[in-house]
């Protein structure tokens, strides 16, 4: 026995309703994929953890040996419940608080070129649609576009 669990989790508390909705979260499926097959190639197991009401409680008797959270709210739940367990954690497109490491996506760049895109193209009256959470995507693709 190592004292291992050859176990790492991947965490989004994104609601079911909209993870598993239309939007498919294609990305967090890109990111889960890469995922599991690097850690297959190291006989490490992956575990998908979807959003759960009480995370310190359901996952308080869970083993794995560290994991990925995507795109946290600042006040998200799974963050602080890692944190508290000490597990080793890669969050990607963190809040800029974040400590590292981290995948840092430029938010920003990608609403700047897509609105670009839309007025080029002719576009006049773009909608904005982006969900009401604080995670850093909605915050700065919101900013972005009220500017």
């Amino acid at each position: 026995r190592t004292g291992r669990a050859n176990t790492i989790a991947i965490f989004s508390s994104m609601p079911t309703a909209v993870a598993a909705g239309s939007a498919r979260l294609g990305f967090l499926m890109e990111i889960a994929a890469s995922a599991a097959v690097t850690a297959l190639e190291r006989n490490v197991a992956l575990v998908l953890v979807p959003p759960i009401k009480h995370p310190e409680t359901a996952l308080g008797t869970i083993p794995f040996d560290g994991a990925i959270l995507v795109e946290p709210e600042v006040d998200d739940p799974y963050w602080k419940v890692l944190r508290d367990r000490g597990v080793p954690l890669v969050i990607i497109g963190p809040p800029p608080e974040a400590p590292a490491p981290a995948v840092r996506v430029d938010h920003a760049t990608i609403a700047t070129l897509l609105i670009g895109h839309l007025l080029d193209c002719g576009a006049r009256e773009i909608p904005l649609i982006v969900g009401r959470s604080q995670r850093q995507s909605n915050r700065v693709f919101r900013e972005t576009y009220e500017a």
